[in-house]
């Protein structure tokens, strides 16, 4: 995939659906790579997409899961996002459905997206999404139970809350 897709790609988008662990709200993942030109396009990709959020996640700025956003080396990169990053192609991973379960509003909502992406860079006719329109929110925790047992949450996915509050 890498060596016949990949390296001949401008952008990159890696689609992931939200696996039956994961409690999430649509959002587009961005990995900053410590290159200023390339971030920058990092950037410009993930706010084409016009989604309400971004997640920026710097090389290892998640404590208990210190590999998410890694930089891309020879040794560290995974997945697509990683091998794109190592040839300098701008990548973003888009993030829908939550705990196993496909909404189709999220699904229409990626495919605006990348119609959006897609007229932003010029590929096709399309209305653009605005590039003001995303809350970008930097770093963060990802959650794991300690131990077995049933979680009630005081939140809903995507509410905000102060700090704090249980």
């Amino acid at each position: 995939i890498d060596a016949e897709i990949i390296s001949h790609a401008d952008y990159h988008v890696d689609l992931h659906g939200g696996e039956l662990h994961e409690a999430m709200t649509p959002n587009i993942e961005i990995f900053p790579q410590g290159q200023e030109e390339l971030d920058e396009k990092i950037r410009f990709l993930a706010k084409a997409f016009g989604f309400p959020v971004i997640w920026e996640t710097a090389a290892g700025s998640i404590g208990n899961l210190p590999s998410y956003g890694t930089k891309a080396t020879a040794s560290t990169r995974s997945g697509s996002s990683g091998a794109a990053f190592m040839r300098g192609i701008p990548s973003v991973t888009c993030e829908i459905g939550s705990e196993g379960t496909l909404v189709m509003e999220e699904v229409d909502q990626t495919l605006s997206g990348l119609e959006s992406v897609m007229a932003h860079l010029d590929m096709m006719e399309g209305k653009k999404a605005p590039l003001d329109h995303s809350r970008v929110l930097k770093g963060g925790v990802v959650l794991y139970a300690r131990r077995g047992g049933l979680f009630i949450s005081n939140v809903s996915v995507g509410e905000d809350f102060p700090k704090g509050k249980v």
